[in-house]
């Protein structure tokens, strides 16, 4: 890695700009020949993520798999539950949520994204990066931090699944009539305080989907 890109060690979340920057090789700059090499990636993640907004909107069912490619924002993971127990327990946190997506703050512009998904992002739809975004932050930065929420919800998630002698990564879809895996689940974690109401279950299920750390075979 050139020396000239450690300066991204020290952010721990990207916007669409520099995460272009970062992937041609390319420090932070406003030069203008400079940002035109880093457009045609700057326009692929628009689309990536655009088309994951439009998957998150269409309202997916329960079993259905994350396409590859999908660019999951931290205000988008946010706002999937920025919702109090009440509303979560009355099922308003779907329509809060897929209101949000129709709405200018939903823009491209206006979100960032974590190195995680940057890094698996570039990976699936196999483009190369000249910074490596699994790199770990900068010593003067790397204070550990408590576990997130979300990603601890995702955790019981997955362990539940195990649990019930399932695959998290070969799901079986649902019989007609039959009780799916994700209601088993919901049914052995349900009483966990991490989870404050179905909506909050099933934004963390869709998390862990649109991830790649769940998925269904035919």
């Amino acid at each position: 890695m050139r020396d000239d890109l450690t300066c991204w060690d020290y952010v721990p979340e990207f916007t669409g700009r520099q995460a272009a920057l970062a992937i041609v090789g390319e420090p932070e700059t406003d030069d203008p020949a400079t940002l035109r090499k880093a457009m045609p990636v700057l326009d692929l993640m628009r689309r990536a993520y655009e088309g994951t907004r439009r998957w998150f909107a269409d309202a997916p069912e329960d079993d259905d798999t994350a396409p590859r490619g999908l660019l999951v924002s931290v205000e988008m993971r946010g706002k999937a539950d920025r919702t109090s127990a009440e509303l979560a327990a009355a099922g308003a946190g779907d329509v809060r949520f897929l209101t949000w997506l129709r709405t200018p703050m939903a823009d491209f512009d206006r979100q960032t994204f974590t190195r995680e998904v940057l890094a698996r992002w570039v990976q699936e739809v196999g483009a190369s990066s000249l910074y490596l975004f699994t790199c770990p932050l900068a010593q003067s930065t790397a204070t550990p931090k408590p576990m997130q929420r979300q990603r601890a919800q995702g955790l019981v998630i997955l362990e539940a699944i195990r649990q019930a002698g399932h695959d998290p990564l070969r799901l079986r879809r649902n019989e007609p009539g039959k009780p799916g895996i994700k209601a088993q689940v919901f049914a052995a974690v349900k009483h966990d305080p991490i989870f404050t109401g179905p909506t909050v279950f099933n934004k963390a299920w869709l998390r862990l989907s649109g991830d790649g750390d769940i998925a269904f075979i035919d």
